[in-house]
């Protein structure tokens, strides 16, 4: 049955986050080709003055909508945790919920469970949009070569620093992040 439960409560909060979740992508992926533009046109002299001032007010017009997606993300996502658990368990939908022949551990799993993988897709789209930010941005240009050939360097640097694999370590805040939002 908590699959059951699961599968409704993902239903209704999907529609929300995911429209959210395409709109930080695209956002990022507008916001990377607007600084590659803005960039060609300031090293390589193309078009006239006005046009640089263009792409350079475009890129911090995207780059505050951008800002002003990730946040409202992050607060929706915890809101929506918090207001579901109250409305749905406590409110009048609680009354319905109850009827069910589940138990309330179950009841209080599923939404706990939808909480957390919610919050972890909400890190997960944040980071993979500013990986297409910096991806789109430096297409055809030197920097993102010089950033993957970096990687390996930062990485060894960090295990001979901490003693622990960088890898391993995100891998562990990521677990106690997690736990601590259940």
């Amino acid at each position: 049955m908590l699959k059951k439960l699961l599968k409704y409560e993902f239903k209704a909060t999907a529609r929300t986050m995911g429209s959210m979740y395409l709109a930080m992508v695209a956002a990022a992926a507008l916001l990377g080709f607007t600084m590659r533009m803005t960039i060609q046109h300031e090293t390589k002299g193309f078009g006239s003055q006005g046009m640089e001032n263009f792409f350079a007010s475009a890129m911090m017009i995207l780059m505050l909508g951008y800002v002003a997606l990730i946040l409202p993300t992050v607060v929706l996502t915890i809101m929506q945790g918090v207001q579901r658990f109250y409305k749905n368990l406590l409110g009048g939908e609680g009354y319905l919920m109850n009827t069910l022949p589940v138990s309330t551990r179950q009841l209080l799993a599923s939404k706990t469970i939808a909480g957390v993988v919610w919050m972890a897709a909400s890190a997960v789209v944040s980071v993979l949009s500013m990986l297409i930010l910096l991806v789109v941005s430096s297409a055809g240009q030197s920097g993102l070569g010089e950033w993957v050939d970096m990687l390996p360097q930062v990485l060894r640097v960090f295990h001979y620093n901490t003693g622990v694999s960088l890898l391993n370590f995100a891998a562990g805040m990521v677990v106690a992040a997690l736990c601590g939002c259940a």
